[in-house]
């Protein structure tokens, strides 16, 4: 997965957005997910230790996470208190948080 910003004039309303750009394992292009969370604010992306869930943790969206199904379908899943766990201790390891 390749995290980049979404800066391009034609969408205003995700000009400075998160960009999820996902791969296989063999680096063959799976999908691109465009998130609202904006990089103005602290945010983190993180996949799930155990399943192919992906984790984004925006202090001015929230908390949402995908599953990638059956290889190449992507949907949005129910929060949980075990993916909140996860996204806040990603969360405090990339801003140096305790």
């Amino acid at each position: 997965m390749i995290v980049d910003i979404n800066n391009t004039a034609d969408n205003k309303v995700k000009n400075g957005c998160l960009r999820l750009k996902l791969y296989t394992q063999n680096n063959t292009w799976l999908s691109t997910l465009q998130t609202g969370a904006s990089d103005y604010m602290k945010w983190q992306v993180s996949w799930h230790p155990t399943d192919d869930t992906i984790i984004v943790d925006s202090k001015d969206i929230g908390y949402t996470a995908y599953q990638i199904t059956a290889g190449k379908n992507i949907s949005p899943v129910i929060w949980t208190e075990e993916l909140k766990a996860v996204a806040d201790s990603a969360f405090k390891v990339k801003y140096h948080d305790n």
